[in-house]
């Protein structure tokens, strides 16, 4: 009985810890490269369709950020997030938006959140970010570098935000069409 206990009692356990997973970025890179959604109440048609209603609310410009789809099964898109981070340097405020490239992948019950690219874009050009690799951003001992300390933890929220915002109007958590 014990054993049926302690294994029941794991499976919840690991259950959660799947459930909690989110989007890390450090020296290695952006980990894991994908999150997978469980949303057992949800068909994948039901899912894609759900999907497809959060991209249209929630970008200006919906049919220029979706880059491609296959009905039912996946939707990319590439979003524009306004002013992401900002660093102040000589008295001067420079800010950065972040171009990005994600993909949903449906499938009965659970949908995938992969992200396949990132760029800064300023005032002074373009810079892709290495979503495999962020030893830019760290000293040679491990610590972050003073002028972009702040970007291995922006670019976590980033993708732990959209995700989070998507996996809420897929659930029907979304509170902006209440109560008008």
């Amino acid at each position: 009985m014990k054993k049926y206990l302690m294994l029941i009692l794991f499976l919840i356990g690991t259950n959660i810890a799947v459930a909690q997973e989110k989007f890390s970025y450090n020296q290695n890179g952006l980990t894991p490269v994908y999150l997978i959604n469980k949303v057992d109440s949800l068909s994948q048609t039901e899912l894609f369709e759900k999907s497809l209603e959060w991209v249209k609310k929630n970008y200006k410009n919906p049919n220029e950020v979706i880059k491609a789809t296959i009905l039912n099964k996946m939707i990319r898109i590439e979003g524009l997030t306004p002013k992401w981070i900002c660093i102040e340097s000589l008295g001067t405020t420079f800010c950065s938006d972040a171009l990005y490239t994600i993909e949903f992948e449906f499938k009965e019950g659970r949908y995938k959140f992969e992200v396949f690219s990132l760029t800064f874009v300023s005032q002074n050009g373009n810079y892709k970010v290495n979503l495999s690799n962020g030893k830019d951003y760290y000293r040679k001992n491990g610590k972050l570098k003073q002028f972009t300390k702040d970007t291995p933890q922006a670019i976590s929220d980033l993708f732990n935000r959209l995700n989070e915002e998507l996996n809420n109007y897929i659930l029907g958590k979304d509170k902006s069409d209440k109560d008008w």
